[in-house]
């Protein structure tokens, strides 16, 4: 594997000098490995082009896109990425499921991002798009979920919420309208074959759900 830094000479700077800047890395990696997700034949670079934003692009067997991260206004910034492919494995739910859990802040960047082919384990959930940003109210802090979209050859969904960190819980609701055009070839993406053939139909649902932070 091959890592590279472009900087300040770093070697010569003592720890937490603030003339030391980083402004480009370059990746070449067999396999990359954070918690459950694994990451083959990763070829990535990241660009500081102005104080505090980022351009990064990554190219491996998993994930192909590029994403600009503006951290100039503070906090966790915002990120706008596009990705033509991203298959992430199913196993890492519960490693999202914990981070979520876990936070005491809504510690995620605003995103607005699009993946042409995104797959979760063995579901090939199809085209997704999603607008999120995160602020801080009275009641402490809060995504909100301006839109959120999924697109296949089986149907699409719409949905739009809040995610809200409160108190000792994370409370998520969401509004989401479907229109499938085949329930059949649906169910078949989710591993549940040959249970209906055909069907088409619309609706629309609101859910709610909340869970306790893990202490």
């Amino acid at each position: 594997s091959i890592f590279e830094a472009d900087g300040k000479e770093m070697s010569q700077s003592k720890p937490g000098d603030p003339s030391v800047t980083l402004t480009r890395m370059n990746v070449d990696i067999d396999s990359l490995t954070a918690d459950d997700l694994v990451i083959t034949d990763v070829k990535a670079s990241a660009v500081q082009g102005q104080p505090g934003k980022w351009h990064i692009v990554v190219n491996s067997d998993q994930i192909v896109g590029s994403a600009n991260w503006d951290l100039s206004g503070g906090n966790l910034g915002s990120v706008s990425a596009r990705f033509s492919k991203m298959h992430i494995p199913g196993k890492s739910s519960d490693r999202i499921k914990t981070l979520l859990e876990s936070s005491k802040k809504a510690a995620l960047p605003s995103i607005s991002a699009s993946v042409q082919e995104f797959q979760y384990g063995d579901i090939p959930v199809g085209a997704v798009r999603i607008d999120a940003k995160n602020v801080i109210t009275d009641q402490g802090p809060l995504c909100r979920i301006n839109s959120l979209t999924v697109t296949n050859n089986a149907g699409s969904l719409k949905a739009a919420g809040n995610w809200r960190s409160k108190s000792d819980t994370n409370v998520t609701t969401l509004q989401a309208q479907a229109d499938i055009r085949d329930t059949g070839r649906l169910l078949s993406s989710m591993g549940i074959k040959d249970a209906i053939s055909g069907a088409s139909g619309k609706g629309s649902l609101e859910i709610s759900w909340q869970s306790v932070k893990l202490r």
